[in-house]
């Protein structure tokens, strides 16, 4: 089973590592699972869908997106177009927005199988060895499926930092190559304040 994450970034916009998936890619490989990152970039002037779908290797049998209520709409698009291309692929979302409005994740667009909540390394594991074993997804505990009827009682997963390798830099070398020469890095997971109007607290604390 092999999992690539496609980050769709805008021409206009400085490229840059996204270290969400690069920290999941990098558990997965951790635990001998084959992952990639990818960066799709589009022309918010005039978007070739196909052709950005062109871009993705096709041998992977799934596929995850970082959701931002920026990129949401092309995402959604992106994905409608690649379950045509590839019905039997499974599709996953992950961040912030599909934390914490899933549902309407999942309302705006059909093509989207799993929404994945809190720190992703454990449940994307989780998700491609449930695919591997013919398990169900809808018992892993921080993952929403659509359709699910259990989706109310999951829980943002969270992750004990020593398990987590360094982030993969697979994206570093594409975002050099698209003009930027600066690598990210992650200083903390968490925050020890409680602002009403941050979305992080929000990420962290859906029912």
């Amino acid at each position: 089973m092999k999992i690539i994450f496609c980050e769709l970034v805008s021409n206009n916009r400085t490229p840059e590592e996204h270290m969400g998936t690069a920290y999941i890619a990098a558990y997965l490989e951790k635990m001998s699972i084959l992952a990639q990152c990818q960066i799709i970039r589009y022309d918010e002037d005039h978007i070739e869908y196909d052709a950005m779908i062109e871009q993705i290797n096709s041998e992977y049998d799934v596929y995850g997106f970082p959701l931002y209520d920026t990129t949401a709409e092309i995402v959604y698009e992106f994905c409608r177009k690649l379950k045509i291309k590839k019905p039997n692929c499974k599709i996953l979302v992950g961040g912030h927005l599909a934390s914490t409005a899933y549902n309407l994740v999942f309302q705006d667009c059909q093509a989207i199988d799993f929404a994945v909540l809190g720190f992703g390394e454990i449940p994307t594991y989780q998700i491609i060895k449930a695919l591997e074993n013919n398990t169900d997804i809808r018992e892993i505990d921080s993952v929403v499926v659509r359709d699910a009827n259990n989706n109310h009682q999951k829980k943002p997963a969270m992750i004990d930092l020593k398990e987590v390798p360094w982030a993969s830099r697979q994206y570093l070398e594409q975002t050099i190559k698209a003009g930027s020469g600066s690598a990210r890095i992650c200083t903390s997971r968490g925050c020890v304040a409680n602002c009403s109007f941050c979305s992080y607290n929000n990420y962290h604390n859906v029912s």
